[in-house]
């Protein structure tokens, strides 16, 4: 980001970093299923390895949310759950959070 900061002459936006990342997680993968498949048994791994992302930051125009999935797609949120117990904490998120939530009705929301 610092390189990209320097070519442009002006702060990168969190929107640029979540293009980036996507971009190159995805080459990335990419090269690693075609490694896998040359060198390894493909039944073992399915031909398929992958990482799912949640990016989040501020910048010039505010606050921002993002997951990256491992197939390339994002969704720009104003929440994200994700993991074992992403389900359960989705539930809590989806009866609870309203927009510009204080940071202490925040906490209690995390409690429940």
């Amino acid at each position: 980001m610092e390189l990209h900061a320097l070519q442009t002459g002006r702060k990168p936006r969190v929107v640029t970093a979540m293009t980036m990342l996507k971009q190159m997680l995805f080459r990335y993968v990419s090269g690693i299923i075609q490694f896998y498949m040359l060198l390894m048994d493909k039944r073992r791994y399915g031909g398929h390895i992958g990482a799912a992302l949640v990016l989040g930051g501020v910048d010039s125009t505010g606050p921002h949310l993002f997951t990256i999935h491992p197939h390339g797609s994002t969704d720009k949120l104003p929440y994200v759950t994700m993991g074992s117990g992403s389900l359960a904490a989705m539930a809590v998120f989806e009866s609870g959070w309203k927009p510009n939530m204080e940071v202490i009705d925040l906490r209690k929301l995390d409690r429940l």
